[in-house]
C-alpha cells in the first residue's frame, strides 16, 4: 500500500510487508460472515465475494503514518500493518 499523507515523513508512506514464518508472520486470517446471505456453488456460475475496507478505520484505529510511514521488511511493523488491515475488513455482499 502506497500514498501521501501529510503527516507522513516526507509527506508519503510506502507499506510492502512480508514475513510468512515465526514470529514475524504477517498472515492474517478473518472469518467474514456472510449476514444472512450465501454463496451459490454451481458449474454454470462463477459467484463473487465483494468485501469492503474501511480506510478511515484503517488509518485511525491501525496505521499511524506519523509514527512510521516506511514497512519494506518482515518484522513486528510488518505484522502490525496486515493486523490492521485485516481488522479493516468487512463483507459487503454477493453475487450469486
Amino acid at each position: 500500500m502506497e500514498g501521501t499523507s501529510s503527516q507522513a515523513m516526507n509527506g508519503a508512506f510506502t507499506y510492502h510487508i512480508g514475513g510468512f514464518s515465526g514470529a514475524n508472520n504477517a498472515i492474517q486470517e478473518n472469518a467474514l460472515g456472510f449476514n444472512g446471505s450465501y454463496l451459490m456453488a454451481r458449474p454454470d456460475a462463477v459467484p463473487q465475494v465483494h468485501l469492503m475496507l474501511n480506510v478511515q478505520d484503517l488509518f485511525e484505529n491501525g496505521i499511524q503514518t506519523d509514527m512510521n510511514s516506511m514497512v519494506h521488511m518482515p518484522g513486528a511493523a510488518a505484522v502490525a500493518v496486515s493486523s490492521a488491515f485485516s481488522n479493516a475488513l468487512s463483507f459487503e455482499h454477493i453475487h450469486n
